[in-house]
């Protein structure tokens, strides 16, 4: 029975373990995406898919520690049982064996009570020798481990529900766990959207300011090469004036 609870027990740390393993592995794998977005506010197609590939190992490693569990409670379960059956089947056994002494002893005490031919001290000396049969053929003695075995399963029995609930309130653990990490990666998600949607803004500014920078040096260009046609053409007007003039002369 101690070796039974042995091993219940190293299953349940093992489980334990792992549990524990996984837990770090995904802390782990928070810690690194949290400072990679840090580092780098906007996100682009290969960071969300990080962040998707964090979430489908989580996903994983969650569905993994799962099925260990159930695979050990189911384990824990089974030798539960089969150990319940056997205590029974002994308990059975040593009811049938205390109902048949309890019969005996039932036939002697009438016998006795029954008897004419025995004095007082004579009925006396018989009990003691039937009290001290009874102890020499070690029935009390059995009785009393069958009553101490019955005792260890029952102690084992809550233990074991004790064991289910503390089962039941880290996979409630968990799941908060993963609720939580399910909520930061929106918040980061979102987050990451709203930086990118800033960030196209931001190029849509800087590209429009580019835009109106070039139109205003087009239009510069144009008018520059407007004033310099009027230029040369005054210029031409008064150069033609004066060989006019010049020519008058002659």
């Amino acid at each position: 029975m101690v070796a039974d609870l042995f091993t219940v027990w190293k299953d349940y740390l093992i489980l334990a373990v792992a549990a524990t393993g996984v837990a770090v592995i995904i802390l782990a794998i928070v810690k690194v995406v949290n400072s990679y977005f840090l580092e780098n506010p906007i996100l682009g197609a290969k960071k969300l898919q990080a962040l998707e590939e964090a979430k489908k190992l989580d996903a994983d490693n969650e569905e993994a520690n799962r099925v260990s569990k159930e695979q050990a409670e189911a384990k824990a379960k089974a030798r539960r049982e089969e150990r319940l059956v056997e205590i029974e089947e002994e308990l059975e056994e040593l009811q049938i064996e205390l109902n048949r002494s309890k019969e005996d002893l039932a036939a002697h005490w009438e016998f006795i009570d029954n008897s004419d031919i025995l004095g007082p001290d004579e009925k006396s000396l018989q009990t003691v020798q039937m009290l001290m049969y009874f102890i020499e053929s070690r029935r009390a003695d059995s009785i009393k481990e069958a009553l101490h075995e019955y005792d260890k399963a029952k102690m084992n029995e809550k233990l074991l529900k004790y064991e289910e609930q503390r089962n039941e309130l880290e996979r409630q653990k968990i799941e908060n766990e993963r609720i939580d990490r399910e909520q930061r990666l929106k918040l980061e998600r979102q987050h990451a959207k709203e930086m990118e949607y800033i960030a196209r803004e931001n190029a849509r500014g800087i590209e429009d300011l580019a835009r109106r920078v070039d139109n205003f040096s087009q239009q510069s260009y144009y008018a520059n090469m407007a004033a310099n046609d009027a230029a040369r053409q005054a210029a031409n007007k008064v150069a033609d004036k004066l060989d006019k003039l010049y020519y008058s002369n002659y």
